[in-house]
């Protein structure tokens, strides 16, 4: 059985057009996978980063651990920024860039009570037990969400 010519260039044609096809949404996948696991090490090190700049504030308000939070949360938002990119290959893909930026409004008002607590130290104003422990509260509510917003992110990339 012979195959003539306009067959072989058709079906010559077909295979390079699927291999094409094949190798954009492999990469639109890739992409995204990548935009995820970017977005997970910018929350680890901003976490690392605000952890420690609320355990200086305590002892000696560091304000290079200050910077270094704010950098981190730059990163944050920049990540979580790519993610409104992701493309329909990517479970969840209508979720998880709300969540995202859930995720880094947490995290700037976190930053913003850190400072507040910071400021009200640094300047001996008025220091009631309740104001303390007002702030105090507000930034473990903060906290605590952004956690539970966090786990969520997580759980829909399962």
């Amino acid at each position: 059985m012979k195959i003539n010519m306009a067959t072989k260039i058709f079906l010559g044609l077909v295979l390079v057009t699927g291999a094409i096809v094949f190798s954009i949404f492999f990469r639109m996948y890739q992409h995204d996978t990548q935009a995820l696991q970017d977005f997970l090490d910018a929350y680890s090190q901003y976490d690392s980063a605000i952890s420690e700049f609320s355990k200086s504030i305590l002892s000696t308000p560091d304000d290079e651990l200050e910077r270094k939070s704010e950098q981190a949360l730059l990163v944050l938002k920049t990540n979580a920024a790519a993610l409104s990119g992701i493309s329909s290959l990517i479970k969840n893909d209508s979720v998880i860039p709300p969540t995202a930026k859930e995720i880094v409004d947490f995290s700037e008002n976190e930053l913003d009570q850190l400072r507040v607590i910071k400021s009200t130290i640094r300047n001996k104003e008025e220091m009631s037990t309740y104001g303390l422990d007002s702030l105090s509260n507000v930034l473990e509510n903060l906290n605590k969400s952004k956690k539970d917003a966090f786990r969520r992110f997580r759980s829909l990339g399962e």
